[in-house]
């Protein structure tokens, strides 16, 4: 066999001899075979975008559990203006106030910072410095990117640990103010810290996976800026 033939969604080798070097173009077909799979079983390849990724059932749920996160942090958000507000007011105004809007306050920023920062991971907008690999090497920028996803992975999974073990010791230690149960600081951690490790662990092996479109075309467009 002179001629190894891929898919229709890579194309055609043409000219390329098996003989010459025995396994290497099909050890290569079988590594871009196993991305393709993992990206078109999840939806989330870079071939997946646009129309054809409307119709995808997982990028459905996955958009609409982000939808849901963000309308939990503007209610988080609004409930955290509205306590504090009317507890300066009833404070200064009428020498008064509400015991359970400093600990609900508490909670409310907890939630609001550990959601956040899963929110800002998938839009890929945390904190970077990249000029200096950008710049003096480019070609690895992929795989320092891959990298940094994967100090992301082990990290959270040491706060998904650390957050799961504390939220069940402290199912039982009630507020004396609010009622509420102390383990839902350290569910916040635990949501978050998953969500996290999910976004992680795809982006080791595709970086720009779980991108909106205009995520994506902002990307590329400030990678080659």
């Amino acid at each position: 066999m002179h001629f190894a033939q891929l898919s229709d969604r890579t194309g055609t080798i043409k000219g390329a001899t098996v003989a010459e070097r025995p396994g290497t173009i099909n050890k290569s077909l079988r590594a871009a075979d196993v991305i393709d799979n993992f990206s078109e079983m999840m939806g989330i390849g870079p071939r997946c975008h646009g129309t054809a990724l409307e119709g995808d059932a997982i990028m459905k749920f996955w958009r609409l559990l982000w939808r849901v996160v963000d309308y939990v942090m503007a209610v988080i958000l609004m409930l955290m203006i509205v306590l504090v507000f009317a507890n300066v007011v009833l404070r200064y105004g009428l020498s008064s106030g509400l015991r359970e809007a400093v600990e609900l306050s508490r909670l409310g920023l907890v939630w609001l910072v550990m959601l956040g920062a899963a929110v800002l991971l998938r839009r890929n907008e945390h904190l970077a410095i990249a000029e200096f690999s950008e710049v003096l090497m480019p070609r690895l920028v992929p795989l320092l990117r891959r990298l940094a996803y994967l100090v992301v992975v082990i990290s959270m999974v040491m706060l998904f640990m650390g957050s799961f073990k504390q939220m069940n010791a402290n199912w039982n230690n009630i507020s004396q103010i609010t009622g509420l149960p102390s383990a839902l600081f350290y569910l916040a951690g635990t949501v978050s810290a998953a969500l996290m490790v999910f976004i992680g662990a795809v982006r080791v092996f595709l970086p720009d996976a779980l991108l909106d479109d205009d995520a994506k075309d902002t990307q590329a467009g400030d990678f080659h800026a």
